[in-house]
């Protein structure tokens, strides 16, 4: 892969977060019409040359989209024949068969590198593009035409049409750049990297988006108690033997874990705050519930397959009043059903085990950063979350030479 590709990849991802650049009425913009071309260029680099390689990872995650894409399938058979079918689901069926295109072919055309180090590049110019456009946009009172930066003057939406698009896109990037400030051998990449946290914090901060807070704090507090963890299970190893390491090790488990449930207890009226935003600060709590509650009866209508994609909630009645629950975790089951629920919580496990498997703790607050977002928020088709999810999981399945250089970290 050329640096030409890897800058080619890297920004049109960014890019597809960047919906003000999109024309009215037209739900694709600059960042899917160029990565469309790159999938069309890896498309016919594999059916001319054939040299690409179908890896067990890249077969997973085939098998995984050929499951939802079942599901998906059955599920508006089952809705059609209740006739409560979605009368317009052709969006969120192009997006899902556009993000496993993207999926599909960003796996297999990485795993076939020869060079380990395309996914550290690709991320990194991710970051640094995305981090640098965005710092532009915060700082300095860039004033162009049909372009608002600022939602209501109050929350920062940078390139986005809307606040919580940005707030999505800044979830992983700091324990991204947390990641590749450890790994990285280089001075000025590692000052990089450390500016990178800081502006990301700030930016994501400048969106005032809850969910954003709430993914935050889980991953950090996940990262301080497998710090804490860490440290005293090797003074354990290092002072003590046997049995006694073993119990150690347990009780500071039980000790991790109450530090949890009060955590939870005290920030639980955070919690509910974050339930209660939807896209702006003045939804209503009893509005969000409502959705989740009608999109949890949707489910129950079809709880096998589902009833296809599109929306099956709404605050009057589910089905019929056709909105999202805004939790990814009820729609995507009200869309494919348990069956689909389940594929999705077994690739998330997985991923986030190899990762932890190998030590690379960053990466594991990143996923849990991912996932913390969108149970107030509905992400599955944005191609953002399975950048983030798949990069994990490639950089969780390196070669032993590149595992030396980022393990524990």
């Amino acid at each position: 892969m050329t640096n030409l590709e890897i800058n080619w990849l890297a920004i049109s991802i960014a890019l597809t977060t960047a919906t003000q650049l999109r024309l009215p009425g037209i739900p694709v913009g600059v960042g899917e019409i160029v990565l469309l071309l790159w999938m069309l260029s890896v498309g016919i680099r594999i059916l001319l040359h054939r040299s690409y390689l179908i890896t067990s990872v890249a077969k997973i995650v085939i098998f995984f989209w050929i499951a939802v894409f079942t599901c998906l399938t059955l599920g508006m058979l089952v809705a059609y024949f209740m006739d409560v079918l979605d009368p317009g689901p052709l969006r969120d069926l192009f997006a899902f068969v556009f993000a496993s295109l993207f999926s599909i072919l960003f796996i297999i055309s990485i795993s076939s590198q020869k060079d380990k180090q395309i996914i550290h590049q690709i991320l990194s110019r991710f970051i640094k593009f995305t981090i640098f456009v965005q710092a532009i946009l915060f700082f300095i009172p860039v004033r162009i035409p049909f372009f608002q930066t600022w939602y209501e003057s109050t929350r920062f939406q940078g390139w986005s049409n809307n606040p919580n698009q940005l707030a999505f896109l800044s979830t992983a990037i700091p324990f991204f750049s947390l990641y590749l400030y450890k790994i990285t051998k280089e001075k000025h990449e590692k000052k990089w990297y450390t500016l990178s946290i800081f502006l990301a914090f700030m930016i994501g901060s400048g969106t005032q988006s809850d969910s954003l807070s709430f993914g935050w704090y889980i991953a950090i507090f996940f990262l301080f108690c497998s710090y804490i963890y860490r440290t005293l299970t090797n003074y354990a190893k290092t002072h003590f033997r046997g049995f006694i390491v073993v119990i150690f090790k347990q009780i500071t488990l039980l000790i991790m874990l109450l530090i949890g449930l009060i955590s939870a207890f005290i920030f639980s009226e955070k919690i509910n705050a974050i339930a209660s935003e939807v896209y702006d600060s003045n939804s209503q709590g009893e509005d969000r519930l409502k959705l989740w509650a009608n999109g949890i009866d949707s489910i129950s209508r079809s709880p096998l397959f589902g009833l296809g994609p599109g929306a099956h909630s709404g605050e009057r009645e589910p089905i019929f009043y056709v909105q999202e629950a805004h939790n990814a975790f009820i729609d995507w089951t009200a869309s494919s059903g348990i069956i689909g629920l389940i594929c999705y919580l077994t690739l998330l496990f997985w991923v986030g085990w190899k990762a932890w498997k190998k030590g690379y703790i960053s990466l594991v607050a990143a996923l849990i950063s991912v996932v913390g977002y969108t149970t107030f928020a509905y992400m599955l088709r944005h191609i953002i979350l399975w950048f983030y999810v798949l990069t994990i999981l490639e950089f969780s399945t390196h070669s032993k030479n590149h595992q030396r250089f980022s393990k524990n970290y």
